[in-house]
């Protein structure tokens, strides 16, 4: 026990104390008359602070919470099957253990949707034409891709009973998904990104263009450009070939940084480019911090707005440069393999939605072109 006993001239009506530690955090109070007060309160408040719980365990707990009265009264139920509600709540255990705490939100999120069908029984109460029903209403608040994630979570949730319980079929199957047409975002073309790149000293700080210049020049994503550190900038390589340095970019996509693949060369722009912000920079570890919190930067969506704006180009995000740099290799006739490489890409379908978007066509054709233009200066030449 941390109890005190505070002596003062003249002596204190409450002098008893109590300070003690409790992971890592201090905790003090006061004004007890005996011993046996500070002693009981020091034992209430570590009983108090013991029985606190983190977010994430109050969010799992939320989850059999949220649901137990339904449980109770399902229990009851004297009809075949099992009730929807008791299949959420042990596909959602489940899943606590195999998925992020995001994801298993995103989940939980849309399945308390379905909240007022906990009672029904599965698979012969829960028919077909409901979940049509409750598409439908979807629809009118929400897009199509939206309505059919519901569907696709309800199915996956029975999908995963089906072996556990010997449930013969899963209702969700006998319905359909809403049709509906995927946005696809426009890519910029080589002289729009010039014009935006050299418009942002005007409405942004310098740095800004550098940061768009790595994008551009890697194909990386704009939180692995905020996170580049100087240990990964190499200005001198011992392959001759790489005359610039190399660069290793990580991706952040999945979370921790992954290095993705070995090295790869830098362009003369790219390292003149860094050259300049090495030179003209205080030393420090990250190759942009933030100039006020010196930390990563952050806010990098709204950077290209006003530079859009000035340049009179049509608004892209620095997001957009990354397709849009694979798209340049592409039409330069850089193999599909190679260009999987530098984007990092663990299958090369993916890669392919990068290049076939807008624009793509024609930069095949100036690939071709010059490629008939090479063919025929090797004609002349044999003929010469």
């Amino acid at each position: 026990m941390s109890v005190f006993q505070v002596k003062k001239t003249p002596p204190l009506a409450r002098p008893w104390y109590c300070k003690f530690l409790y992971e890592g955090k201090p905790y003090r109070g006061g004004g007890f008359e005996t011993r046996q007060e500070a002693e009981q309160w020091e034992k209430e408040r570590r009983n108090q602070l013991g029985q606190k719980k983190s977010p994430e365990d109050k969010f799992y707990q939320e989850i059999n919470d949220m649901l137990k009265a339904v449980l109770k009264k399902s229990e009851t139920t004297t009809t075949g099957g099992i009730p929807l509600g008791n299949l959420i709540v042990e596909f959602l255990e489940y899943k606590k253990s195999r998925v992020s705490k995001a994801q298993l939100r995103k989940k939980r999120t849309r399945l308390m949707r379905f909240k007022k069908w906990f009672d029904v029984m599965i698979p012969d109460g829960l028919e077909p034409g409901m979940i049509d029903k409750h598409m439908e209403k979807r629809l009118k608040a929400v897009s199509a891709d939206d309505a059919n994630r519901d569907r696709a979570i309800l199915g996956e949730v029975i999908r995963w009973a089906m072996p556990r319980y010997k449930i013969p079929y899963n209702p969700v199957d006998a319905t359909e998904s809403f049709t509906h047409e995927r946005k696809v975002s426009s890519i910029p073309s080589e002289e729009d990104v010039k014009k935006a790149l050299e418009a942002i000293p005007k409405v942004n700080p310098a740095y800004w263009k550098a940061f768009g210049i790595v994008i551009e020049q890697t194909c990386c994503r704009p939180i692995s450009a905020a996170r580049l550190c100087w240990k990964d900038v190499h200005f001198e390589h011992p392959n001759p070939r790489w005359h610039h340095g190399a660069i290793e970019v990580k991706d952040y996509k999945g979370g921790k940084g992954k290095a993705r693949g070995n090295p790869f060369p830098m362009s003369r722009k790219l390292a003149n480019t860094l050259k300049a912000m090495r030179d003209g920079q205080h030393p420090h570890e990250l190759v942009f911090p933030s100039p006020y919190t010196g930390k990563e930067l952050e806010n990098w969506k709204k950077v290209l707005k006003k530079a859009c704006k000035e340049a009179g180009v049509e608004y892209f995000s620095f997001g957009q440069l990354r397709p849009h740099g694979a798209t340049v290799l592409a039409s330069l006739g850089v193999p599909i393999e190679t260009i999987q490489h530098i984007l990092g890409h663990s299958k090369v379908t993916t890669t392919q939605i990068y290049i076939r978007r807008h624009g793509y066509e024609e930069s095949m054709a100036e690939a071709i072109e010059r490629r008939e233009r090479r063919h025929l200066k090797v004609v002349k030449s044999k003929v010469a």
